[in-house]
């Protein structure tokens, strides 16, 4: 208390000074306005009948002025650069380097990396590396000129000549760690390179400047080269708003592969279909890889590789929230099952345990935006490619060729509608680009050419004058129902039959029995693959429809 008496008493008297100055400062003030207009002073004391409350009060002392030949102060913040920097000169790296760090000002005019030898500095960091005690169990990478832990360099660089204790300060000098080495391009280009001892094997770029394990090693079609002064790639240095509008301008697949090249796009492009927004391109990417994986899975067994190959319902399907490949277990029993008829066929519903989290789940948690996204998704009753409500559909753009030819087959085949006859037609009626009832509903895929893998075997090792194909045959219907074994075609008005003109011509009226349950198994989804006891029970049941 008697220590704090002082302070509180100079402090109240400071405050009464400062006072009576501002004070004496307006009352100056407004006597030289007044004399200015030619006006008597006002007093500013209380009015008062005594004489002499009527004079004017006192004019303060005149301000002292500084003499005008007097230099003013010089300190080292007021010098100029020029001899700033000339002093600089006469001093080390840690003098410069404490100098630099005493004021905003001269931390701004003072860059010790610039103004001091290389070799001082690096002098000075191997001194600090070894003998200063905050720096016990890290070392000196002299590329990025960081303190570092020792697991950030690679096992040559951490021991002998170019550990803490090796003898040649020049071989010290030259260490690096494991991000600049991988950066600059010091490691040879996608070879293996062991961080640690017993480690992983880690295969750096030279082309982008990353390293990854082996099953995440960097990509020569999906690399992005290195651009810029810090050695990033000019899209990594774009805002993320922006880098958004250009990749609203690609393609799904486009987005993928750009959003694997590296993490700084991965976290950039979080969630490709928002960024994405063309619906119709997501739908042919997931459609056409889910396509993919059938063909592979039907060639499983042929080719020695693990697959389903004798199961035409592929496993893995499309989720549609997504757009991503899902394997069963992903789904519930429901949306794995959605392309059957008894669910409605409405396939591209589809979703799958994440999607129904992320647009169903605790409100805290659910993504409104991505569900009023899949919401707004349906399938063109048109074109049959997916599209937006309130969105012109890009697929019948694409394909409006082929809806032209298929309105001209409907409006003809509508005109002749007594006369067609639908199983002899060679026409496709329905596009091809109709992929999911086929390829993902689990049917049988259907033969190019039935005829010559099924039926014309059939007849003709039952001797019914069939040589094998339709084409090469002629002569009269009627007479090759009059006599079976004779050798006789069947007869052709320049294409190939359908086949219940062919069935009607053998027999030369309605199906038997017989016929029809051999016809339906060799045309179904074992056509030209009966062999050996097969093949003789369906000629055992084609006799009994004979008798």
């Amino acid at each position: 208390m008697q220590d704090q008496q002082p302070s509180n008493s100079s402090i109240r008297s400071k405050l009464q000074l400062f006072i009576s100055q501002l004070r004496r400062a307006n009352q100056l003030r407004r006597a030289n306005h007044l004399r200015r207009a030619n006006q008597q002073p006002t007093p500013t004391l209380p009015m008062s009948t005594s004489p002499a409350s009527t004079e004017p009060p006192p004019s303060p002392p005149p301000i002292p002025k500084q003499p005008p030949n007097q230099p003013a102060e010089m300190s080292l913040l007021t010098l100029p650069t020029d001899l700033l920097f000339l002093l600089s000169t006469h001093l080390d790296y840690p003098s410069l380097l404490s100098l630099s760090l005493t004021s905003r000002n001269l931390h701004a005019a003072l860059n010790p990396d610039l103004l001091c030898p290389l070799p001082d500095k690096t002098a000075f960091y191997l001194r600090a590396e070894r003998h200063f005690p905050q720096n016990a169990g890290k070392l000196v990478c002299f590329s990025c000129w960081r303190f570092l832990d020792t697991s950030q360099f690679g096992l040559s660089k951490r021991t002998g000549k170019f550990g803490r204790n090796g003898e040649d300060d020049e071989r010290r000098g030259g260490r690096f760690c494991w991000e600049c080495g991988v950066k600059g391009g010091r490691y040879e280009d996608l070879r293996g390179v062991r961080r640690g001892k017993g480690g992983l094997l880690w295969y750096p770029c030279r082309r982008c400047g990353e390293a990854g394990v082996k099953g995440e090693r960097c990509l020569r079609e999906l690399c992005v080269v290195r651009g810029g002064l810090d050695g990033g790639s000019g899209l990594e240095r774009l805002p993320k708003d922006v880098l958004e509008r250009v990749c609203a301008g690609l393609g799904y697949g486009d987005v993928l592969s750009l959003r694997r090249t590296c993490r700084a796009m991965r976290g950039m492009v979080d969630d490709p279909v928002r960024v994405c927004g063309d619906v119709y391109s997501m739908w042919a990417f997931v459609m056409q890889r889910a396509r993919g994986w059938v063909r592979f899975a039907r060639l499983g067994g042929e080719l020695g590789v693990p697959g389903p190959a004798q199961r035409w319902s592929p496993e893995a399907r499309a989720c549609f929230g997504c757009f991503r490949l899902r394997k069963r277990r992903q789904f519930s029993c429901k949306q794995y099952y959605l392309a059957s008829k008894p669910a409605g066929g409405e396939y591209w519903r589809r979703r799958c345990w994440e999607c129904l989290r992320r647009f169903y789940g605790p409100p805290h948690q659910v993504d409104r935006a991505a569900r009023e996204r899949f919401e707004s998704q349906f399938i063109c009753p048109v074109c049959k490619s997916m599209r937006r409500r309130g969105e012109d559909c890009y697929g019948c753009f694409l394909n409006k060729d082929e809806l032209a030819e298929w309105a001209r087959l409907r409006e003809a085949k509508r005109v002749t509608k007594g006369s067609y006859d639908f199983w002899g037609d060679e026409d496709d009626i329905v596009p091809r680009w109709f992929g999911e009832d086929v390829d993902l509903a689990g049917a049988a895929p259907e033969s190019d050419n039935v005829w010559e893998e099924g039926i014309g075997p059939c007849l003709e090792r039952l001797a019914l004058g069939c040589e094998g194909s339709p084409e090469n045959t002629s002569g009269d219907g009627s007479a090759a129902s009059s006599s079976h074994g004779e050798g006789q075609g069947l007869e052709t008005s320049g294409r190939k039959p359908g086949l219940r003109g062919l069935l009607n011509q053998v027999w030369g009226g309605p199906w038997k029995d017989g016929w029809l349950a051999a016809a339906l198994e060799l045309a179904g989804e074992q056509a030209g693959l009966l062999q050996g006891p097969q093949l003789a029970a369906v000629e055992s049941r084609c006799g009994d429809g004979n008798a």
